[in-house]
Parts: structure tokens; sequence; C-alpha cells
């Protein structure tokens, strides 16, 4: 919101949304013009354009679930306005529309990095055209600190022993985070929240821990493609008769 200076100025927005983005878009001074979405999470761009007005300056789009919309449309009407176009990627990591990948139409994409990979925290944003050349213009950001860091991954590696090892794995991660919070209390660490339900301006500037960068220089992407894949079938294979995908 920043880099497209968008305060005080009108950004075309999918009426169905987190909620958190929002709260960002809101925080920054931008003026939100709701456009329709269908019952199978589908962007209604005939609506955007009915609905578009002079003041508009950018085309917010949302990638549900990490299935792609129709960007060439989502491309043309920015176009047609004469607008930026910003993909809201944060569960597109990784996925493609045919030979497209996900984040790759807009001028301006952002990631959740944690909603895909094992990262303690941390986001992405990627910056094409001009807009790449003036990246320089935003603040620069803090990485957080390595108690919280520390936290984060300890919570993260007991719920994966919980999810493995069934009944024994809990009372073990019971048992652990027990402690730890105890530990927590009295080094008073101050603990930056992850993954939650509402933006928190006075945590804008934060950035991405060096545990972040460290496991993203690690990971065997198409493997994760892979077992991404698996997984969805899986669900759809038990869901299909009770709700269609």
């Amino acid at each position: 919101m920043q880099l497209l200076e968008l305060s005080g100025k009108q950004v075309l927005m999918p009426a169905y949304h987190h909620g958190v983005e929002l709260e960002t878009l809101l925080a920054a001074g931008v003026k939100p013009v709701f456009f329709r979405v269908d019952a199978q999470m589908r962007c209604d761009f005939e609506d955007a354009r009915r609905r578009a007005t002079p003041e508009v300056r950018a085309v917010y789009v949302i990638h549900y679930g990490g299935f792609p919309q129709d960007m060439e449309a989502a491309r043309q009407l920015a176009n047609e306005l004469g607008v930026a176009l910003i993909e809201d990627c944060a569960l597109a990591l990784l996925s493609r529309n045919g030979d497209q990948p996900l984040g790759s139409a807009g001028d301006l994409s952002v990631f959740c990095l944690y909603k895909t990979l094992p990262v303690p925290n941390g986001g992405a944003l990627l910056a094409r055209g001009r807009f790449r050349d003036e990246l320089h213009r935003l603040p620069e950001v803090e990485p957080p600190g390595w108690p919280s860091t520390a936290s984060h991954l300890a919570g993260s590696l007991l719920s994966n022993l919980e999810l493995r090892a069934g009944p024994l794995g809990r009372r073990v991660r019971e048992s652990v985070r027990g402690a730890a919070l105890w530990v927590v209390r009295k080094a008073s660490v101050e603990r930056v929240s992850t993954g939650t339900q509402h933006f928190d301006p006075a945590a804008v500037k934060l950035g991405m821990s060096a545990m972040s960068h460290l496991v993203l220089r690690n990971q065997d992407w198409p493997l994760i493609v892979e077992r991404r894949r698996r997984n969805y079938f899986l669900l759809y294979a038990t869901l299909r008769d009770l709700a269609p995908p």
C-alpha cells in the first residue's frame, strides 16, 4: 500500500476475504470498493468493472485456497482502468495455472510463507516493472528477536510430534509446553504472534528471522508440491460425496 501510495485512494477488493487483509488496507488509509465473488469462489470482474470509479487506483485479487483466479480478466480490467494489479497469494505459494505461477501476473504479489512452509515467521513481496526499482522507498524492517523465533519453532516441532506420535506425542507436547510457558513468563520473553486473525499496525516493520531464511534455502520444492497435491486428493476422495469441490 505504501509503495503504490494508496492512502486516501480506492481499491477494488473482493467482498469475500479473511479480514486481516482488509484491516491492512484500512490501516494504510485505503478506501475499499467491494465486488462480487460467486459460490465457486471466483472473482466477478464484470461486477468489479461496474463498480469502478475514477478514484480507483488498484485491483486486489485473492487466490482462495491456492486455486487460481482468472488473471487474464484481472489484468485486462487493471489495464483498462490504468491501475496496478495486486495478487494475494497467501495460500498460493508454488501454485500454478497451467504453466504460469500464481503471483506472476500482478504488479505486486504477496505471499504468506508459514502457511505452506515450516518457517517460524515471514512473508514475501514480489514486485515487477517500475515497482521493482522503487522497493528502496519502503522503510527498513527489523527481524524478530531470537527468543520469539525459538518459541514459534519449538511449538511447530511439538505440533508435528503430536500429529505423528498420537496420544504419546500429545502428552509430551503438553508437558513440554507447560514447562516452556513457565520459562517464557519467568524470562519475560516478548513473543511476536504470527498467524493472527487481526493486523497489528505496531508490527508493520517486522521482518523475517534468520531461521526462516535458513529453512527457505533448504527446501525440496517439487516434493512439497507433490505432497500438497497428494493431501488434496486424499481430502477430495473422502469429502467429494459430502461437498462438491
